[in-house]
């Protein structure tokens, strides 16, 4: 069976990055592309300082703790993106550091002329949108290609309905606003609630709830930097009974209240 799997575009751009750009430690629950046009960006994680090098493509997969700053000025290009069919919580087992699979994309293919206006900056439109996500794609690609085959295995089965979970999964996505309980999950699986607590856990590496909590915060996370929704909207439309609630939750998991993670916006 064909892979039920695709990349969400979430936001793309272009800008001029000086030498006193930098960021603060932040983690999120999206993907991130970055292209440099010239040598002095770097991204540090828990393994240590990475050079970015000018024109290939770097990873930052979701969930991964990052510093960005850059020794000079430069041209840069950034995606952010979501995995649909696996989710990223089931994806950080693979997907645990920056990556690069060391393939040349030269950052003025990525930024053409003839799809950018008189400042140089891509627009917005149906042609480069197919245009960057047909990047995205190959780069992409190419970046699983690298892995270990265990770990290709394991993504090319999470990626299938080959998995007893496929379904359940499918389900919590669906109903993230409301009550999701075991017994639910369980009828889905066509198990009793003790079996399926332990299967899942042992298959995907977390509890049901472990699971569901953290999509929720996932899904609210990317709706904190994309959409203008108030903080209450998006905790109530993404299954928390109160902002209060939402506010502890979230910063358990990504190490920041709901307010800061919105004003830092990264790029």
């Amino acid at each position: 069976m064909l892979p039920e799997f695709y990349l969400r575009i979430l936001n793309y751009n272009n800008e001029t990055l000086d030498h006193e750009w930098g960021t603060q430690w932040h983690c999120d629950t999206f993907w991130r592309m970055y292209v440099n046009d010239a040598p002095g960006g770097y991204l540090e994680s828990d393994i240590g300082n990475i050079p970015v090098k000018p024109n290939q493509a770097y990873f930052v997969p979701a969930w991964v703790r990052i510093k960005c700053s850059n020794s000079a000025v430069l041209r840069h290009f950034y995606l952010h993106f979501e995995t649909v069919g696996i989710s990223s919580s089931l994806l950080r087992r693979v997907f645990t550091q920056p990556l690069c699979c060391s393939t040349k994309l030269r950052y003025t293919d990525v930024v053409r002329s003839n799809l950018s206006d008189s400042d140089g900056i891509l627009c917005k439109n149906l042609i480069t949108h197919c245009h960057v996500k047909s990047l995205l794609y190959r780069e992409f690609m190419r970046a699983i290609s690298i892995l270990p085959k265990k770990s290709i295995d394991l993504i090319e089965r999470l990626a299938t309905a080959n998995h007893d979970f496929i379904e359940v999964i499918e389900y919590i996505e669906d109903h993230l606003a409301e009550a999701i309980h075991n017994e639910k999950l369980a009828e889905i699986c066509c198990m009793s609630k003790t079996n399926f607590i332990r299967r899942f856990r042992r298959e995907l590496g977390q509890t049901p709830a472990e699971y569901v909590r953290e999509r929720r915060v996932a899904a609210s996370a990317i709706s904190l930097i994309f959409t203008q929704d108030s903080i209450e909207t998006i905790a109530q439309t993404h299954g928390f009974p109160n902002r209060y609630y939402f506010s502890r939750v979230f910063a358990q998991l990504l190490g920041i209240t709901p307010a800061a993670y919105r004003k830092q916006r990264q790029v």
